[in-house]
């Protein structure tokens, strides 16, 4: 009788403890936060191909990313009645593409400030009249569940890089950034 108290305080510590390990964890692993996601010849002819990604955030519950090189065409914005925004707006992904958007900006091409999200075309407006010296705007994000991402690039479905994050600024290069980035060297090993 007397082992009852001591073993519920026992399995309360235990269950303590397991609840907040992914809390703990996930501040000590930071995944691929930061990095760029090139998408590699598996991933061709699907909604990611010749995608390159920014990951905003990954941590062990998941990861949160933009694809930054697809602008969308007027004809693509016109359904979502975005073609009136002074911007070019890119599609971030083909997650919650009707009504969430995430706004990347930094004072400084090579430092990220912060990423915005919006659920409202009218917040969206709003920002379009903020002066940020550098800003990209994305319908719809990428996103993955806990360790889906770790098994895609363990699959080879996609190679990491480490670069700049004035790429994400650079307008012109869009078009090219994918081949650019894909056939850098050391690009086609993925790493995690």
């Amino acid at each position: 009788m007397r082992k009852t108290p001591y073993m519920a305080k026992v399995y309360f510590l235990l269950a303590a403890f397991l609840i907040a390990l992914p809390t703990i964890g996930s501040q000590f692993y930071n995944g691929q936060t930061g990095r760029f996601l090139v998408a590699s010849e598996h991933l061709s002819g699907g909604v990611f191909g010749e995608s390159v990604i920014y990951i905003v955030k990954h941590n062990l519950f998941g990861a949160y990313g933009l694809v930054i090189n697809k602008p969308l065409s007027p004809e693509q914005l016109e359904p979502l009645a975005l073609q009136n925004i002074d911007a070019v707006i890119y599609a971030g992904g083909p997650v919650d593409v009707t009504d969430n958007f995430s706004v990347l900006v930094a004072d400084d091409p090579s430092h990220l400030r912060d990423v915005f999200i919006y659920k409202a075309t009218s917040e969206l407006i709003d920002l379009g009249q903020k002066q940020y010296p550098y800003q990209q705007i994305y319908i719809g994000y990428s996103g993955w569940g806990p360790l889906q991402l770790e098994m895609e690039i363990l699959r080879g479905s996609w190679a990491i890089i480490s670069e700049p994050t004035d790429i994400i600024f650079d307008r012109e290069g869009h078009s090219e950034l994918w081949w650019l980035l894909y056939n850098k060297e050391g690009v086609s090993q993925p790493y995690i």
